[in-house]
């Protein structure tokens, strides 16, 4: 539920570090590394896939 909450917030245009603690991260690495172990991919290369599939 983090992750989406993080990953909508990006969706937004929220900062990554501003994201991570708004969803209760420790900071960004820390979102970083759940996010990239969850998509397979870090949260800006994975902005860029969805934004390319528009």
């Amino acid at each position: 539920m983090r992750l989406n909450g993080a990953r909508c917030l990006r969706a937004q245009g929220a900062a990554l570090a501003d994201a991570a603690l708004a969803m209760g991260f420790a900071d960004q690495s820390h979102l970083q590394r759940a996010f990239k172990a969850h998509h397979a991919a870090t949260p800006g290369c994975y902005a860029k896939q969805q934004q390319a599939s528009l």
